[in-house]
């Protein structure tokens, strides 16, 4: 899937190929650190994540434990198809290549 999903809630999510869009923006508000869990089922080598974390909060969200957005962080996440890694990541000031 290749839309954009906006992520509303404050608390942990999953994320799963071919169910959630690639591009999520997490926009809510959060009171704790929470996680966004990357699912390793129905996912192929190259499917891939890109989340943006725009909600305030002094806590971060964790990617699969990859990468910890804080607001106006982004990262990128791709499977390989044995698991989830980094690929990407910054912050909404700068202009990814």
């Amino acid at each position: 899937l290749s839309g954009v999903q906006a992520i509303t809630t404050e608390a942990s999510f999953p994320l799963t190929s071919h169910i959630d869009q690639a591009t999520i923006l997490h926009t809510a508000m959060l009171t704790a650190d929470r996680m966004a869990t990357l699912a390793s089922f129905n996912a192929a080598a190259g499917d891939c994540f890109r989340i943006t974390r725009s909600g305030g909060g002094n806590f971060k969200l964790s990617i699969g434990g990859l990468r910890h957005l804080e607001t106006g962080d982004w990262c990128e996440v791709i499977y390989s198809g044995a698991a989830w890694y980094l690929a990407a990541a910054g912050t909404t000031d700068e202009v990814p290549d």
